[in-house]
């Protein structure tokens, strides 16, 4: 959660910006502004809309657009997760990594120190560094046991059906295998 002291730092760093590029200072960019600064995790556009209050609502192309800005600005931070941009508070937080699940898409906070000094340490050659991400991809633990589980009662499957098809196709192989014996019989193979 974000304090008022941290919200007028980012109203003032958006005040900042819309001044510089002769912005109009609107409502609705401030009252998403609170709405970000006090929200936690990893959200789309169309989840923050859903998540204004009631009583203030804010079109779907402005929300898109606010969020790029925030973005922009170091006030939020975007992750191109599966084909959809999620933001999440950049603004006082520490700078962190991510986890994403391969399965249900959930990206989840990594703070990896080791990784901090690699990514710090890498040098760059004609490029300026202004922060670093690194994304593991995988399966969270939930859909890791939701496959292993699958895979069992599949397994389970599989071994019924070789149990119940057994009889069967020795049946089957007797049979072929008298007749065989019986074409060799009058081919006069085998004695």
């Amino acid at each position: 959660m974000s304090d008022s002291a941290e919200i007028d730092e980012a109203k003032a760093i958006l005040n900042n910006h819309l001044e510089y590029h002769k912005m109009r200072k609107t409502l609705e960019r401030y009252a998403i502004l609170e709405m970000v600064m006090t929200t936690e995790g990893h959200h789309s556009a169309d989840q923050y809309v859903e998540l204004m209050p009631k009583s203030f609502t804010v079109s779907r192309a402005t929300m898109y657009t606010t969020l790029q800005m925030f973005d922009e600005i170091g006030i939020l931070t975007s992750h191109q997760v599966h084909g959809i941009t999620l933001y999440e508070r950049a603004y006082k937080v520490t700078p962190h990594h991510h986890y994403i699940c391969t399965e249900c898409h959930t990206i989840t906070d990594l703070i990896a120190p080791e990784i901090d000094k690699v990514l710090s340490s890498t040098r760059t050659p004609k490029f300026s560094k202004m922060r670093n991400s690194a994304y593991i991809y995988g399966l969270c633990a939930y859909c890791k046991a939701k496959i292993a589980k699958r895979r069992k009662k599949y397994e389970r499957m599989l071994e019924q059906e070789r149990t119940e098809s057994t009889p069967r196709d020795e049946v089957r192989i007797a049979k072929i295998g008298e007749e065989l014996g019986k074409v060799a019989e009058e081919l006069g193979i085998g004695h």
